[in-house]
């Protein structure tokens, strides 16, 4: 009753916390949500206006400049002049003017009328109709010469014509010139109501003006001030014309000229802004509202999964350590049940293999010092060495230096891996012992690269085989012969001790390469703790491997994985 008391209280508050912290978030989920949509939607209206008012500036901008650079490429042309220079001195008909005009009208997107006068403005050609023709535009034709006078040759002026209630007309003129001196005028009118066609597919509003405010075409009349005027306060920005709300856009062409107005309507409809804003809103009450209980359903599911499985863990702490956690919810919490039964056999078999390589370790270090101490092995060496001793002083006391070393070396627990350099100079003192025991019987060759004398190694890795190799090797031969070679490859050492003995069947080889893979050693138990050193302290990849030869021999392979950053030793063995 106590217990269940004290833990009730800790799941009514992981309960509390997760049913709030998901309110929290989903109120800052859903405030932020509306937040960025109603600036998204104000956002994405701004830049639809400001793409629309561009495209539609830069549809006005290309329509006009392809009427004017028409028109002034025909008023500079060599045909049109030569002409004009003719009419102007009674060599040529101008009637034929015509004929030059209606190719140019036939090309040009806006049909145009065109005058020829004199020096003294005195019309010599005209081709506008007689009822079209009027004092009014008769004085407007003569003040345009007037104000072309200054032109240079080549260069077009630009001007407005305009007559109260009607379209004004865009005008074209430039001087006829005869040996450097004007001779003439000519002056293309493009009539008004021309553009309404030509800028038919625009969508929105827009106005042509020249550099002071003279119309050349509006698409609402009601933009036009005063006479014929469209002057804008402003060049960018919002506008108000004729009591209307318009966002404007401009730009200027022909150095400043001609002028581009880009209009678009924007009625400011801040009552439609708050019924959206109000509904987005609305949406997103009740969006919290259904998320906060659902969030409320989620942590009475999620509190009582993780009572669950705290309970479960209970068990394995309190009372069954082999217990594995057991959950039916089909969630993410059977997941972590599964993960944390992995993670608990894991650990057990972690502690496992730490037992069993402290005691493979211990039981190796028994093994070496054996191995070292054994009393045939000195009772062999002690007694070459007191006959040597009389004959040969300076080699005993070699001998004897050799043999103090591998002993020291044998017992000296402080590491438990070495350089291969170093496990091999008492290697090559021990193989030197046995070369002086056995004299001419016994050769050994060693092959190892340079890389491998600078990886790691369990210490005295290749002593027990190379001894197994001595001692079987001479039971049945009076001569015997040891290969030990060495190379790196791919980040692993490949190790092998081979000689010429007897060796074994393939049948009994299969059986010993089973057995070191195996748990637990049955025979050739100093093989088995090398390869299971190996095993633990390396990863699986490392091992030991034993083959046989033809037609007799035996070769021993050790396989050590190395770190990524092989380590650097001194100086090379010697090799005999």
């Amino acid at each position: 009753m106590n217990d269940n008391a004290k833990k009730q209280p800790i799941h009514t508050g992981f309960q509390q916390r997760l049913q709030k912290m998901v309110q929290n978030r989903i109120f800052v989920l859903v405030g932020t949500g509306i937040a960025l949509f109603i600036a998204g939607i104000y956002l994405f209206l701004i830049m639809s206006n400001r793409r629309n008012l561009e495209e539609n500036r830069s549809l006005f901008e290309s329509v006009f400049q392809n009427v004017y650079s028409q028109g002034a490429d025909f008023l500079r042309g060599e045909d049109l002049n030569s002409f004009c220079q003719s009419c102007l001195l009674y060599d040529a008909d101008p009637a034929g003017l015509q004929y030059l005009l209606y190719e140019f009208n036939a090309v040009s997107p806006l049909s145009a009328e065109l005058i020829l006068t004199d020096k003294g403005r005195n019309i010599i050609f005209n081709s506008f109709q007689a009822g079209e023709w009027n004092q009014y535009r008769s004085s407007f034709n003569r003040a345009i010469c007037d104000s072309t006078y200054e032109q240079k040759d080549g260069d077009v002026h630009l001007s407005v014509y305009y007559l109260s209630g009607s379209y004004s007309e865009l005008v074209l003129s430039r001087p006829v010139f005869l040996d450097g001196m004007i001779q003439g005028y000519l002056n293309l009118y493009f009539p008004g109501e021309g553009w309404v066609s030509l800028l038919s597919l625009s969508n929105f509003e827009g106005v042509i003006t020249d550099r002071i405010g003279r119309v050349i075409y509006s698409s609402r009349q009601s933009f036009i001030e005063d006479i014929n005027r469209f002057s804008p306060p402003i060049q960018e920005g919002i506008l108000s014309l004729g009591g209307e709300r318009y966002e404007i856009s401009g730009s200027t062409l022909l150095d400043g000229r001609v002028r581009i107005y880009s209009l678009l309507y924007d009625p400011q409809n801040n009552w439609l802004f708050l019924i959206g804003s109000g509904i987005i809103l609305f949406l997103g009450i009740s969006w919290f509202w259904m998320a906060q209980e659902m969030s409320r359903a989620m942590a009475e599911s999620n509190a009582a999964t993780v009572k669950k499985l705290v309970e479960e863990m209970v068990i394995i702490v309190t009372k069954d350590s082999a217990h594995r956690i057991c959950m039916d919810t089909d969630d993410e919490f059977a997941d972590v049940g599964l993960k944390i039964n992995h993670m608990l056999d894991s650990i057990q078999e972690l502690n496992r293999h730490n037992t069993e390589l402290l005691e493979l370790r211990r039981i190796a270090e028994i093994n070496q010092l054996t191995a070292q101490l054994n009393p045939h092995f000195l009772y062999n060496t002690l007694e070459n060495l007191r006959s040597e001793i009389i004959f040969d002083p300076e080699t005993a006391d070699k001998l004897i230096m050799k043999l103090v070393g591998i002993l020291r070396y044998s017992i000296d627990d402080h590491q438990e891996e070495v350089i291969f350099r170093e496990d091999m100079r008492y290697l090559n003192s021990y193989l030197d012992i046995q070369k002086y025991r056995y004299g001419e019987r016994f050769c050994y060759h060693l092959s190892l690269e340079d890389d491998c004398l600078d990886c790691l190694v369990p210490k005295l890795v290749l002593q027990p085989i190379v001894e197994n190799s001595i001692k079987y090797g001479f039971r049945s031969k009076m001569n015997l012969h040891i290969w030990i070679d060495g190379y790196v490859q791919d980040n692993m050492l490949h190790l092998s001790v081979t000689d010429d003995g007897v060796g074994m069947t393939p049948e009994d080889a299969d059986i010993l390469n089973a057995s070191l893979k195996q748990e637990c050693a049955t025979t050739h138990k100093g093989l088995y703790n090398i390869a299971r050193r190996l095993y633990l302290q390396h990863g699986e990849s490392s091992g030991l491997q034993v083959r046989c030869l033809d037609p007799e021999g035996l070769q021993v392979i050790v396989d050590v994985v190395q770190p990524l950053k092989p380590v650097a030793a001194a100086a090379q063995p010697e090799t005999k």
